[in-house]
């Protein structure tokens, strides 16, 4: 692993890096004032193979890219909304359920429906009322996890824990990643 020995050099009009005399531009840096204006890159006039430099500008500067990009996709998502419901308003919708249209060279779906949640205890109390097999085709159960639980069994007790996870399949989820502008002093 490279050992870095770097300078920072910020002015109003842009940052330097200096790297053991050497000195990199990231190309795009921008502040977040200037954001009207910015394309944002995060390519380097300069690429290293090693490990780069540890850079709380560079940490900065994805940070104001990914928060441009959230804004383009707000942006993006509110103008295809207004476009699917200018074509629900041409095409039509059912109740429930879905209809197409066909044009000369696309064809529209539309597709609406409900959500329908079940009130546990009034269906504890209806659900004795109806046949069993009714009542087990209209509600079904669903199997879910207590992660806490799981968790706690994992520490408490081993054994139990192990015969438990054969049950269970675990995947990765998305890491997700959070930003917030932090306002200067």
């Amino acid at each position: 692993m490279a050992e870095w020995m770097y300078a920072i050099d910020s002015t109003d009009d842009e940052l330097t890096i200096n790297l053991k005399n050497r000195q990199l531009k990231p190309a795009g840096f921008i502040r977040p004032e200037e954001s009207q204006q910015c394309k944002g890159s995060n390519d380097m006039e300069e690429k290293q193979s090693t490990t780069s430099p540890p850079s709380l500008h560079q940490l900065d500067q994805l940070a104001h890219e990914l928060e441009l990009a959230k804004q383009e996709e707000n942006q993006a998502r509110e103008q295809r909304m207004a476009i699917e419901q200018k074509l629900c308003d041409l095409v039509g919708t059912k109740d429930e359920g879905s209809f197409s249209v066909k044009g000369d060279y696309y064809k529209i779906t539309t597709v609406a429906g409900f959500s329908r949640v079940v009130d546990a205890e009034k269906w504890a109390s209806i659900r004795q009322k109806l046949p069993a097999d009714i009542a087990k085709l209209v509600i079904r159960s669903k199997l879910e996890v207590d992660t806490r639980q799981l968790k706690s069994l994992q520490q408490l007790n081993p054994a139990h824990y192990q015969l438990v996870a054969q049950a269970i399949t675990t995947k990765p989820k998305k890491v997700s990643v959070k930003f917030e502008r932090l306002e200067v002093q």
